[in-house]
This record gives structure tokens, C-alpha cells and sequence, in this order.
């Protein structure tokens, strides 16, 4: 797993990072919420990584991201404090 401080590493001139990473054999690539940006979370799931977001702490943003889907792909893992109000709202998103 990498985990990047900043959606600008990973940009438009900068997606040799996402090579580097294949070749160290990372597997996810984790984002502060905070940093969120739909185009680098489409270049990291298209370049073939699994895609997590941290310190998601608000319900308001967790149902925000559990209802995200761009071009087909999904965020594949939510870290927070309050896992029960995530796996509740899971719940209500699945039925």
C-alpha cells in the first residue's frame, strides 16, 4: 500500500508514480479524503490499483463515497473511526 499526503502526487504530468509503484508491487493506493479528486482516482484505478480513502469521519462524506461510481469503478476501501455508521449506511445503500 502507498499512502500519498497529496492528490498532486499523482497528476496529469506526474503519473510515473503510478508506474513506479506497479514495479515495487503496490497493490492500493490510499488518499486522505481531504485530497479526493475524481481524476486521480480514475488514472490509479485505470492504471490497475485498488483505491482506499482515509479519515473519512462524517457520515455526510461516507455516503458520499459508498454512492461513488465514475467511468464504472468504485472506491474499494474507507478507513474511519466510526465503522458502525459506515457498515449501517452500507446496509441502507445495498438493499
Amino acid at each position: 500500500m502507498c499512502s500519498l499526503f497529496s492528490d498532486k502526487q499523482i497528476s496529469e504530468d506526474n503519473y510515473r508514480l503510478l508506474e513506479h509503484m506497479k514495479e515495487l508491487n503496490v497493490q492500493v493506493i490510499n488518499l486522505s479524503h481531504h485530497r479526493f479528486n475524481l481524476e486521480v482516482f480514475y488514472q490509479v484505478k485505470k492504471a490497475g490499483f485498488k483505491f482506499y480513502l482515509w479519515s473519512v469521519l462524517f457520515k455526510y462524506f461516507m455516503r458520499k463515497y459508498v454512492n461513488l461510481s465514475y467511468k464504472e469503478q468504485i472506491i474499494d476501501g474507507i478507513f474511519t473511526n466510526y465503522p458502525d455508521k459506515l457498515v449501517e449506511l452500507r446496509s441502507e445503500v445495498m438493499i
